[in-house]
């Protein structure tokens, strides 16, 4: 599933860099960026449940399980955050002035203490950054209010956050945590729970509000995508050792694309909800079975964490640097670099290191001795 996963990744990636010129418009043959954010979620819960009920499954398992998740996604996280401090340290020595993290260095100088370090902790952990989107930052008082409206001079306190997009890893964190026991709930409990969370959802955004935090960022709601992923790894586990045919999974995988590519065709969000809902547990078991062992497709996977976590740096860089001729084109092949040059010398020195953790757990039931290096 790494070419999907990529394809999610550059998905995001596409609709934030139109920003580069000035586009407003839904890119054709592109999910919208929550929804594929919403995909990755399932993804993250099919390959927990994987690699739980394999790899990590012996004694010692659970606390290795929860150091590779950090060295997973810390390290890549934490070198663009300094990349991206340093540069705009550096252009601010030269220009006297801030030209990257302008909005977020002001509202950081106008807050209160509490503030202050709440955006530091969050910035340097992740901790509370889906929280950001959420509340407000009055600027009269230096504080937060809770669920208040845009307006009324009040400002987004996710303007602080030096890469904006992480609050989506800090949410597959908080599943990370629970993952050792949600992927142990019997499958007719995450039957229940999934139409339960949904319904719960489509509720709270019906009647009482449309923000988008409750409708695409709450956690709780998040969950059913995950618990989804649960479900298709546990089809997976029926159908591992099954002969399937060829042009099963290629229809698999090609109709998770169709589905993809066509779903801005669809204006009815709940039917949206229902496709994605149905094809994923489907799809991906199907998907996995036929790419599992392919060196491409484990190869263009590595990239997807480090694309969508560097584009919105190219993409700054992009607009203040670049005057050249198609922007949008140059800040993708500028992205593909960077994530390579990510994946090169940030990510590839810790994974022999994270795969060597787990050889003293690993359990006869686990042949996945290469799933761990798939995961974001």
């Amino acid at each position: 599933m790494g070419i999907l996963r990529f394809y999610l990744a550059f998905s995001v990636c596409l609709n934030h860099l139109m920003n580069v010129s000035g586009s407003t418009s839904a890119l054709a043959f592109v999910p919208d960026s929550f929804l594929a954010v919403e995909i990755f979620f399932a993804i993250s819960g099919f390959y927990m449940a994987f690699i739980l009920g394999g790899k990590y499954a012996g004694p010692g398992g659970l606390g290795k399980f929860y150091g590779n998740r950090a060295l997973r996604i810390f390290p890549v996280y934490l070198a663009i955050l300094l990349i991206f401090a340093a540069l705009s340290l550096a252009v601010y020595a030269a220009k006297g002035h801030w030209v990257f993290l302008s909005e977020a260095v002001d509202m950081f100088s106008k807050s209160g203490p509490g503030m202050r370090a709440y955006a530091v902790v969050s910035n340097l952990t992740m901790i509370g950054q889906d929280l950001m989107f959420l509340l407000r930052y009055d600027p009269s008082s230096g504080g937060l209010c809770l669920g208040c409206p845009p307006g009324d001079g009040l400002a987004a306190p996710w303007q602080m956050l030096v890469i904006p997009q992480a609050w989506s890893v800090e949410v597959e964190l908080m599943f990370y945590a629970l993952a050792p026991w949600l992927t142990r709930l019997r499958t007719r409990t995450i039957l229940a729970a999934i139409p339960a969370i949904l319904a719960v959802k489509l509720a709270v955004a019906s009647t009482v509000t449309s923000t988008d935090y409750w409708i695409f960022r709450f956690p709780g709601f998040e969950l059913a995508m995950f618990l989804t992923g649960v479900l298709a790894c546990r089809y997976y586990r029926r159908i591992e050792h099954m002969a399937l045919s060829r042009s099963a999974m290629a229809c698999a995988t090609g109709a998770m694309f169709v589905l993809l590519m066509g779903i801005n065709l669809v204006e009815s969000e709940a039917v949206k909800t229902v496709l994605v809902y149905l094809s994923v547990p489907v799809c991906l078991p199907l998907m996995f079975k036929a790419f599992r062992n392919s060196p491409l497709d484990r190869a263009v996977g590595e990239l997807s964490y480090p694309v969508y976590l560097v584009h919105y740096l190219v993409m700054q860089m992009v607009i203040y640097w670049y005057k050249g001729p198609h922007p949008v084109a140059f800040a993708v092949c500028m992205v593909v670099v960077a994530s390579i040059l990510l994946c090169r010398f940030v990510s590839a020195p810790l994974d022999a290191y994270r795969q060597a953790r787990v050889r003293n757990v690993a359990t006869p039931q686990s042949d996945a001795s290469s799933v761990e290096g798939l995961t974001a």
